[in-house]
């Protein structure tokens, strides 16, 4: 990467300093040289479950932070840092990654805010050199869009919820509801969450995704969630509750029961999308 590219990933301007650790990973520092000083930026090649970045409970792209669908590689980006999944051939670029995981090269910002498009020109600048110096894919393969912003949080109609027409539920007791939403349905990828507006600190507790793009398909094709042919294309349905209902908060809330949530919604996306 370019010490432009790295200033703006960084968020400002002034000295950099870089070392490098274990193969294929860096540290960038801006404006400190001190240790625990400035803004740091850790680039890491990782391996990740093969259900990555769908995680049961523990979702790496939603409706929160932007997401990059909108070319041949996939990832999410947000002012803390942000991912991208690397080229199947690439295995031996993650060192000890098994057969089935999935890889990524992995961006960690430390000690102050990073910008998610700069953070997203680095990932692209870095997976190529990785995809290079070990000559395990062609010099397209790593390819990164502009990152699609999440929509500011706004209450959520609970009878067009993510604004997906159809898509109705009873509103939960206990709170303003607020959605969120990222990703384009008519794209590779759109993402809504659901959270209690003054329980930020818990998260969202619900998430919903339609997915076409061909790299994260992969991920949920030995699920439990529905396919369907969508405009000529192979689409995903999922949802994931983010690990937030215990079966007395559900109650208390009055929200649906898992099968009643996860039928709406595919309900309602299927026919927005007028799927076959």
């Amino acid at each position: 990467m370019t010490a432009a590219d790295a200033q703006r990933a960084l968020g400002g301007s002034g000295p950099l300093s870089s070392t490098e650790s274990e193969p294929g990973s860096c540290q960038v520092r801006l404006g400190g040289w001190d240790p625990g000083a400035g803004t740091t930026l850790i680039l890491m090649p990782v391996d990740r479950s093969p259900r990555f970045p769908f995680d049961q409970g523990v979702w790496h792209i939603s409706g929160n932070a932007p997401v990059l669908v909108g070319s041949r590689t996939a990832g999410a980006v947000d002012r803390r840092g942000g991912w991208v999944l690397l080229p199947d051939s690439c295995r031996e670029a993650v060192p000890q990654a098994n057969e089935d995981e999935r890889l990524t090269l992995r961006a960690t910002v430390l000690h102050g805010d990073g910008d998610p498009a700069g953070l997203a020109r680095v990932l692209e600048s870095a997976a190529r050199g990785l995809v290079e110096q070990h000559g395990c894919a062609g010099p397209n393969a790593v390819t990164v869009g502009e990152p699609s912003s999440a929509s500011p949080a706004a209450a959520t109609d609970f009878g067009t919820v993510c604004g997906l027409d159809g898509f109705t539920l009873p509103q939960p007791h206990g709170g303003t509801v607020v959605e969120r939403v990222s990703g384009s349905r008519d794209g590779d990828g759109w993402f809504c969450d659901l959270a209690f507006s003054h329980d930020s600190s818990e998260g969202s507790f619900a998430r919903f995704a339609i997915v076409r793009h061909p790299a994260l398909a992969t991920a949920l094709s030995n699920t439990r969630f529905p396919r369907a042919r969508c405009g000529g294309r192979d689409t995903y349905f999922a949802w994931d509750e983010n690990d937030y209902w215990s079966p007395e908060k559900r109650a208390n809330a009055g929200f649906p029961a898992k099968k009643d949530l996860s039928e709406a919604f595919r309900t309602a996306a299927r026919k927005a999308l007028r799927c076959t």
